[in-house]
């Protein structure tokens, strides 16, 4: 989900090199996770769709979820994190949220700390899409990414950790609640730049906003965009 999300795709390599995204992309982040809460002992699936627009330029981000939970089909939402004004809005077809968030918006770039694992490909022969692999951990998270190597763009990135407050090793917590996941995107339709700027536009029931959150339930994606918040 997430977004929040998914930031750790916009970390590029060249030649075995960290290096960035571009400061401003779009692209389709097809998903599917499978999670479990250790302390109230639930479990589930959740698959679908993310459609992302990243404007590190501007400092904002817009996420557009369309997302299915053990076969149930959940409202499509929208998050807008408005970085420079420290906003976060949250809407779907009925309601609207507003709350403040800190923290600056998560890099485009590779982390230092990520590992080289080696060059793979998809495909056969000529036709072979070639890529360079890496791995990295964020606090009770581990992260593997895999990036064109012939202009640097995302193509799959695994997820793999514990998240929550609090969390502890990985199908362990210590106090409070956490969920365990393994999630995998595979990510489609990358387009450099941003199409309309009218995805930024906020729908007019967002004129009287709430503090209550529309999206309620699963957590995952929340968790991991704290996670990357903190270290950007």
């Amino acid at each position: 989900m997430l977004l929040p999300l998914l930031l750790s795709l916009l970390g590029l390599t060249q030649a075995q090199h960290h290096c960035c995204a571009p400061i401003q992309w779009e692209a389709y982040l097809g998903q599917i996770e499978g999670y479990y809460k250790p302390n109230t002992h639930a479990a589930g699936l959740i698959q679908g769709v993310d459609i992302v627009s990243y404007d590190a330029l501007n400092q904002r981000m817009v996420i557009t979820t369309n997302l299915y939970a053990d076969g149930v089909h959940l409202p499509i939402t929208t998050v807008h994190n408005d970085y420079a004004n420290h906003v976060q809005w949250k809407f779907n077809s009925t309601s609207c949220s507003k709350v403040a968030i800190t923290g600056k918006m998560p890099s485009n770039c590779i982390p230092a700390n990520a590992n080289y694992t080696g060059a793979i490909y998809f495909g056969v022969g000529r036709d072979k899409l070639m890529m360079d692999a890496w791995t990295y951990a964020l606090s009770n998270v581990r992260f593997s990414i895999t990036m064109t190597q012939n202009g640097c763009y995302p193509v799959t990135e695994g997820i793999v950790g514990t998240f929550g407050a609090d969390a502890g090793t990985i199908s362990q917590c210590k106090t409070g609640d956490c969920t365990d996941a393994i999630i995998a995107y595979g990510i489609t339709g990358l387009t450099v730049g941003i199409k309309s700027q009218s995805i930024f536009d906020l729908p007019g029931h967002c004129q009287a906003p709430s503090s209550h959150d529309p999206i309620d339930g699963y957590t995952v994606a929340h968790h991991l965009h704290e996670i990357r918040k903190r270290q950007a």
